[in-house]
């Protein structure tokens, strides 16, 4: 699970995406900040943490086949390329497979790297990055060990976790931090209220 730093993810390699003309998700075509998401993002992210609890009450038919389409249309709108917002204010977790694997990319030993790039997270002993913004990071927002980077960053923003209902607070956390995941939930929360809202007699036509 990454970790908040001072002040989310995988850096989503999109080589065009399609960018939609309403909101905070229009100014994916330019670049933004953490104060400037946090603030044009206020008003949706109070609607949609409480959502996320709602969910959780609430047994909502064939949800993983929901999020999988959602998912779909999430990356053809968000470039994190524009964001990177998780790799300026947060840290992945490093298991000792993700070491191994970028200490040899890099042509490091553990030890060296692990000197000169990680530290001990204090209370779940886990690695973590010794700077922030991650050292990786380049100017243009680019991970430069993409290939190679850790599997917590791999799976960020975990939109499609397995158990998505049970990693509700995990979702609800990054709302602040991830366009990504605030454009998942809001999806979810248009279709989910929407069906919600038909009458239970309504015919198709």
């Amino acid at each position: 699970m990454l970790h908040v730093m001072s002040s989310i993810f995988f850096l989503y390699k999109s080589d065009k995406a399609t960018i939609p003309n309403y909101g905070i998700f229009a100014r994916m075509a330019k670049r933004f900040t953490l104060s400037s998401y946090k603030k044009e993002s206020l008003s949706k992210r109070k609607k949609l943490g409480p959502f996320i609890r709602y969910i959780n009450r609430r047994k909502i038919p064939n949800l993983s086949k929901l999020i999988k389409s959602i998912d779909e249309q999430v990356w053809k709108e968000i470039d994190c390329t524009k964001c990177a917002i998780c790799c300026k204010h947060m840290t992945p977790t490093y298991t000792e497979t993700d070491i191994r694997r970028i200490s040899i990319h890099l042509g490091m030993t553990t030890a060296a790297f692990k000197k000169q790039y990680l530290q001990k997270d204090d209370e779940e002993k886990d690695w973590i990055n010794l700077y922030i913004p991650c050292p990786f990071l380049d100017k243009n927002n680019l991970c430069t060990i993409y290939d190679v980077r850790p599997v917590d960053c791999k799976g960020f923003p975990h939109l499609r976790h397995s158990q998505w209902v049970l990693q509700r607070n995990v979702f609800e956390a990054n709302l602040e931090y991830c366009p990504a995941t605030l454009r998942m939930v809001e999806l979810l929360h248009e279709k989910v209220i929407k069906k919600a809202s038909k009458p239970a007699c309504e015919s198709s036509v």
